[in-house]
């Protein structure tokens, strides 16, 4: 008896195993086939003919990528959009690190500097920095505006 009631759990056991074990087969291949059932995140993507999209900012360079640093920031080398970032000071596009870029220079008009920098505030360049009551862009004490950036009629 101990015998039979032992084998009945064991083909039990068995089958739940095989239920089991079916099931996740039929899984796979669902996850496997192209549609709905696709689950990229898990690995089980759509046959070769039909791949899964490319997710940028996974770490995993993939089609239609340039890079893929496994994040989203521009700054670092890969741009947002897996788009290597092409930062060379002298394109005219200021980019990461670029306070200017020769044309685009809105943070200095005419003054962006070789190296992608503005100059510093200074008296006599033509910009009205604060501290300074006048900047006529010249040294002449004799225009109405001195040297050192004061007005003739502040004395």
């Amino acid at each position: 008896m101990k015998k039979r009631l032992l084998f009945t759990f064991f083909i039990i056991f068995l089958l739940i195993i095989g239920v089991a074990f079916s099931l996740s087969i039929s899984e796979k291949i669902s996850r496997a086939s192209p549609g709905p059932g696709c689950d990229c995140l898990c690995n089980w993507c759509p046959a070769v003919s039909d791949p899964c999209p490319a997710v940028c900012g996974n770490g995993a360079l993939e089609a239609g990528e340039a890079c893929d640093d496994g994040n989203t920031n521009d700054c670092d080398g890969c741009k947002g959009d897996c788009s290597r970032l092409d930062d060379i000071c002298g394109d005219n596009i200021a980019e990461c690190g670029e306070v200017c870029d020769g044309t685009d220079d809105a943070a200095c008009p005419g003054q962006c500097q070789a190296d992608c920098t503005c100059p510093p505030p200074a008296c006599g360049d033509g910009v009205l920095d604060p501290g300074e009551a006048c900047d006529d862009g010249n040294t002449n004490d004799c225009d109405g505006c001195k040297g050192d950036c004061s007005r003739l009629d502040d004395i």
